[in-house]
């Protein structure tokens, strides 16, 4: 969908699974004591996006705190549900 046609299924299957993990990872090492969704995206996506592109985005960083918080990497914010924390666990138990 943002290239040409895959012509090995399997390798890009693992190349998505590893960028998945690098976004968990990065998320993981810089979300600190207290991140809304808006300030964790700042983390994976740095760059300045087209509106189009930052409601992807905004998904995506939301997709990626809540997998974390489920696996109970993270917490979610008692007062606010989209509100993290990093309780200082690896991604590795991913």
């Amino acid at each position: 969908a943002h290239g040409p046609a895959c012509s090995n299924l399997n390798e890009r299957i693992q190349q998505i699974i590893q960028h998945h993990q690098e976004r968990l990872s990065l998320l993981l090492d810089n979300i600190g004591s207290s991140k809304t969704v808006h300030q964790a995206l700042t983390i994976i996506f740095p760059q300045q996006l087209p509106t189009h592109q930052l409601m992807f985005a905004y998904a995506e960083t939301a997709a990626h705190l809540l997998y974390l918080a489920n696996k109970q990497l993270i917490t979610k914010g008692e007062q606010s549900p989209w509100i993290f924390r990093n309780e200082n666990k690896s991604i590795n138990a991913c």
